[in-house]
């Protein structure tokens, strides 16, 4: 009897494995599969070059080169192809002008070979300064010669960073610029900026710039970016909306969250009826999916059109009546607002006027109980008196009194305590407060919560502390910690009259803080709790 040997073959699903592996986010995950076999390393890489690629170049370090091997290291499928978005940075320990000049040469070769042959690369974030890659002359030329190339990102400060953007080919639909040049003043108008961005007048839809001003008493009829929907600007002037309308008529969210610097207290009221008789003899945007500002911004701007979700940072005692006066003429569904307490829970008496009560579902509020930091060292003692005796049954029993009167459903409270600690200038603050931030009792205040507010469906709470020295070079205590809990009945109350309520897993909590929008801008006081 003659045994016979058949010998299986098994085929790998590719198909299936892409769609597997475009759900795998974590690189160590991805490496590992990688390592499996010769067939899932390349599923593996294809997918990890496929995420946004950092590009880290560091004095005397081979990283560059190391990329470049990985890419071409099949000469006959090179990897360079999967490449879809790539971000140059510098090391932090590296000044730009301590590169070697040799290192530089054959840095900027590796880097116009990558992005010469990266032909769908579709997203890409530069550093710009002086003697930076970005301005190396073939560098400059690869950039410019992209043409599947749909973000652009340039931060720092070079000598022509417009001449870059008005070079490029790609139908660019997010833009995002810092335009600073060194040794020159310009006033950014929407004019002058349309000389460097108007070839990508009819495709660019996200634009990001740090200064804008709206001084221009040129005609600005002829400039008008229809397909803008997204624009991030910080208003060095006085911010009138008749040239941003003629500008960019059709966003749908806008973020001024800087600016008035210049301008006196004195002048905001004039400057909101001015607004006002705009919009009244104009229009104004058809609405905002959402608004980013600061008290005094949001108040100038007197927007009449409707706002699903306003951003506002910065509010203390001084300023919260330029939230209540827009809020009063204008109220909004959702609301993300930072307190500072700095100046005591004044800031809390009539905050939101009744013109919120029924329209507001959602708000995400952070309180931020900042101790020692650097304005407080040269305030007058008696400035800081509140921050010296803050207490936190205080403090939420008037929280309370303020939501108690809303129909909130969603409902996103952080805590966040900042101290630092100089020797030569103490600044007396509440150990007892920092204490009871420090060991919350999270439950109780979210059944606290529940039984005071009836509507509320969602609770996320967030505690934070950063203890650190006055320059915050040494951080010598640093935590946070997010739960969230849900409502389970439809009732406002159990059956012994307590609020029922489940704690939500962190994936979960995570969930609903995306999907409800319930998280700080990063233009927001709060970056830290991103």
């Amino acid at each position: 009897m003659s045994l016979s040997l058949q010998t299986q073959v098994t085929h790998i699903p590719f198909d299936i494995l892409d769609v597997v592996l475009d759900r795998v986010e974590h690189t160590p995950d991805l490496l590992s599969w990688s390592l499996t076999c010769s067939s899932l390393r390349s599923a593996a890489l294809k997918r990890l070059l496929g995420r946004r690629i950092t590009l880290r170049i560091m004095k005397g370090k081979d990283s560059v080169r190391s990329l470049h091997t990985c890419i071409w290291a099949d000469r006959n499928s090179p990897r360079v192809q999967y490449i879809r978005a790539m971000e140059i940075r510098f090391s932090s320990a590296l000044g730009e002008d301590e590169l070697p000049e040799s290192q530089h040469a054959e840095t900027a070769r590796l880097v116009h070979d990558i992005l010469t042959h990266a032909t769908n690369l579709s997203s890409l974030t530069l550093p710009m300064y002086r003697y930076s890659l970005s301005e190396h002359p073939t560098i400059s030329a690869a950039l410019a010669n992209l043409s599947n190339l749909c973000e652009l990102s340039i931060s720092g400060q070079t000598s022509s960073p417009q001449e870059l953007v008005r070079s490029m080919r790609s139908p660019l639909r997010s833009l995002t610029t810092d335009f600073i040049t060194r040794g020159e003043e310009i006033l950014w108008t929407p004019r002058i900026y349309h000389q460097f961005i108007g070839h990508l007048a009819t495709t660019l839809e996200v634009l990001t710039l740090s200064h804008l001003s709206l001084n221009d008493d040129s005609p600005s009829k002829a400039i008008r970016y229809e397909s803008l929907r997204s624009l991030s600007i910080n208003i060095d002037s006085t911010p009138l909306l008749e040239q941003l309308l003629d500008w960019a008529p059709a966003i749908s969210v806008l973020n001024a969250p800087e600016g008035c610097f210049r301008l006196i207290e004195s002048e905001y009221g004039d400057i909101r009826s001015r607004n006002l008789a705009i919009q009244a003899a104009r229009g104004s945007w058809k609405g905002l999916r959402r608004l980013v500002s600061n008290p005094a911004m949001l108040y100038m701007l007197a927007l009449s059109c409707p706002i699903q979700h306003l951003v506002v940072s910065s509010c203390h005692a001084r300023n919260k009546i330029y939230i209540t006066e827009a809020l009063r003429g204008n109220p909004v569904p959702r609301l993300s607002l930072t307190i500072l307490l700095k100046e005591g829970l004044s800031v809390f008496y009539g905050l939101l006027p009744p013109d919120v009560q029924s329209s507001l579902t959602h708000l995400t509020l952070c309180m931020v109980s900042s101790i020692g930091d650097g304005h407080l060292f040269h305030h007058d003692p008696a400035e800081i008196t509140p921050a010296a005796h803050m207490e936190w049954s205080t403090l939420f029993d008037t929280l309370l009194r303020t939501l108690q009167p809303l129909r909130l459903t969603h409902l996103r409270i952080v805590v966040h305590c900042d101290v630092l600690l100089d020797a030569k200038s103490p600044i007396p603050f509440s150990d007892d407060f920092v204490d009871a931030v420090r060991h919350l009792n999270l439950d109780m205040v979210a059944d606290t919560l529940y039984r005071a507010l009836p509507s509320l469906e969602f609770v996320v709470l967030t505690a934070s502390l950063d203890v650190a020295e006055h320059n915050w070079r040494w951080k010598l205590e640093s935590w946070f910690v997010t739960r969230g809990w849900r409502r389970t009945t439809a009732d406002a109350a159990g059956a012994d009259g307590v609020a029922a309520q489940r704690e939500l897993r962190r994936e979960a909590v995570d969930e609903i803080i995306k999907s409800e929008d319930l998280w700080f801008s990063k233009l927001h006081y709060m970056d830290s709790l991103l």
